[in-house]
């Protein structure tokens, strides 16, 4: 479950896949581009290209580099992994920063500092996802683990397209009547206002969803579009794209009321 979690996860720190195709156009000669700057580079310059584009590169522009004479994708590959260990490396000190903290409160305080200091990226999330494998359930570690783990999603949420984190906040909760609570906060229009005492105020005038159905259709398809082209467990993508159809359908109920 936490290795579902961590793929899905991973599409808020990925580049969104647009769906306009004037843009898509624009992302594609970009990606090329820069796979023929990598393509050709060598030594400390191609180490320098990987770190400053580690994030920006997909699943088919790393595929068709993989395409490339033999020595030449070694030597791409080879710089992926040396930046992939550098990464994961950096995002195990982290986590021990924030876990010599000791107290739970102080944990949450370090973590929330790493993402405003710009310093949480993927490599943190995989570490904490594989901490949470490797601790043992039930047990004081594996909580604290956990708990992390979950907010360190919801800081990712944050800074994610709105719609986008939203896709992501329905498909890790279980539970689907707090999915539906979920939906209805975001798709449907605000029809009254709750106040400090739980009364509820109606308003004169619905105000706006805060997601539009148009933003959200397509923060679902891109979400799928990426899932696809993710080099990762057959059925770990598939049960993702499970995840974002039943998510689909619950919505299309409560934007059909």
């Amino acid at each position: 479950m936490a290795a579902r979690r961590a793929v899905c996860a991973l599409l808020l720190l990925a580049p969104a896949a647009p769906l306009v195709l004037p843009h898509s156009r624009r992302r594609t000669l970009k990606l090329k581009a820069l796979a023929e700057d990598l393509l050709a580079a060598e030594g400390q310059t191609l180490a320098e290209l990987v770190e400053d584009n580690f994030e920006a590169i997909d699943a088919e522009t790393m595929s068709a580099m993989q395409q490339a004479p033999p020595e030449i994708a070694e030597r791409i590959m080879g710089a992926f992994a040396a930046e992939t260990d550098k990464r994961m490396n950096k995002a195990k000190e982290r986590l021990e920063h924030v876990l010599d903290a000791g107290e739970l409160l102080e944990m949450d305080r370090r973590l929330t500092t790493l993402f405003k200091q710009g310093q949480a990226d993927a490599a943190l999330l995989l570490c904490l996802n594989a901490n949470v494998e490797a601790a043992e359930p039930n047990t004081d570690k594996h909580s604290i683990m956990l708990h992390l783990y979950t907010r360190a999603q919801e800081e990712f949420e944050k800074k994610a397209d709105p719609a986008r984190a939203l896709v992501h906040k329905l498909c890790r909760q279980p539970d689907s009547q707090i999915r539906d609570n979920i939906l209805r906060t975001y798709l449907a229009p605000q029809t009254e206002l709750i106040a400090p005492d739980a009364t509820r105020i109606p308003l004169e005038k619905p105000m706006p969803a805060q997601i539009s159905h148009a933003q959200f259709s397509e923060a679902v398809a891109s979400t799928v579009e990426q899932l696809r082209g993710l080099d990762a467990d057959g059925d770990l993508v598939n049960a993702n794209i499970e995840c974002c159809r039943q998510v689909a359908i619950e919505a299309r109920r409560v934007l059909l009321e």
